[in-house]
């Protein structure tokens, strides 16, 4: 038996995908601001605890590319996590039903083992894609940088639902891992489309921010403002996961 051949998406249909996500994204963020705000500022917080200690750190601690890991790690991961946080109240949304928070905090910790093994697991290697090695080898090539900068872009949207899956189906941090990268195998593109919508927002509050004058405390005015853009990349991530597992589902119609 001959297998299926398998279709290549258009461009209208990443079109379609990427509008879908956007349209779903807002809806439910205008409605629960407060908890993806709240979910990403909690997985966020070692990250805003660094860069208060590293306002007054001594040189030594400002170049050790092991503490720059460490908070690109975390920071990569709390995606993960508060996606996995939140999932559940995205759900009884999409579905009409009133959002309890108690139930969506009830399964991230009744698959909390897998979650944070499958977060942790997936920001470590965005971490080391995106941060540890462009910046590493920037020093010997700028088309070295180059590479990996896009590596890690790749990655990124390769992983991006691997903490909804995790507390969303059955199994460990290895299934999670591989079943987000199948969802994401066609669909890197649209992802990469949402990727680059907060990041260019991101780089704008911060940058508009930053220029308010408080000179010494524009990295945590630029991370706090990351955690509400972050937000919003936390709510697509379910909404996404919601439209790949299921493309049947018309989502945008929910939240019209």
């Amino acid at each position: 038996m001959t297998a299926p051949v398998r279709r290549r998406r258009s461009r209208a249909d990443r079109t379609s995908d990427l509008q879908r996500i956007l349209a779903g994204t807002g809806g439910v963020w205008k409605r629960h601001a407060l908890l993806f705000v709240g979910a990403t500022f909690l997985f966020q917080m070692p990250c805003g605890a660094y860069l208060l200690f590293a306002l007054n750190a001594p040189e030594w601690f400002e170049l050790n590319w092991i503490f720059s890991f460490l908070y690109d790690w975390i920071s990569e991961s709390s995606h993960f996590l508060a996606s996995a946080f939140v999932y559940g109240a995205v759900v009884q949304f999409r579905q009409g039903r009133p959002v309890r928070y108690r139930d969506s905090v009830r399964d991230f910790f009744g698959r909390f083992g897998p979650v944070v093994g499958t977060c942790l697991a997936a920001g470590f290697v965005v971490g080391l894609t995106r941060g540890l090695l462009p910046y590493s080898l920037a020093l010997y090539s700028i088309l070295a940088l180059f590479f990996f900068a896009v590596l890690g872009l790749v990655v990124l949207c390769a992983l991006w639902l691997a903490g909804v899956v995790a507390v969303a189906q059955p199994g460990g941090p290895v299934a999670a891992l591989k079943e987000g990268l199948r969802l994401t195998a066609r669909r890197k593109a649209t992802i990469f489309g949402v990727v680059v919508l907060l990041g260019v927002l991101n780089t704008i509050v911060g940058v508009t921010l930053s220029d308010l004058g408080y000179v010494k405390w524009a990295a945590l005015v630029s991370w706090g403002a990351r955690v509400v853009v972050e937000s919003v990349g936390v709510a697509a991530s379910c909404i996404a996961y919601e439209l790949f597992s299921d493309p049947a589902k018309r989502l945008a119609a929910v939240f019209e």
